[in-house]
């Protein structure tokens, strides 16, 4: 399924996460997958990216993980806050 806005911190106490940049295509994208395919045993993958539609795209194709789609520009300073 696919989770949208900023993660609560307190949600990711007692499960496991993965966190994946530059995921909403190429090599961040193909990674979420391989996790999602059995890589890592996680509850749910955080897709970061600037695209906010490809990743959602992505976060759908999540197939036995929860994805959480993060539209966030990481070069900008306090991107994150």
């Amino acid at each position: 399924g696919v989770a949208e806005g900023k993660p609560e911190p307190k949600s990711t106490k007692g499960i496991a996460v993965a966190i994946v940049t530059g995921a909403s295509s190429g090599l961040g994208a193909e990674f979420a997958l391989q996790i999602d395919a059995g890589a890592w045993d996680v509850d749910e993958i955080w897709l970061l990216a600037r695209r906010k539609d490809a990743l959602e795209s992505v976060a759908r194709k999540l197939v036995r993980t929860k994805g959480v789609a993060i539209e966030v520009d990481l070069e900008k300073p306090n991107a994150l806050q």
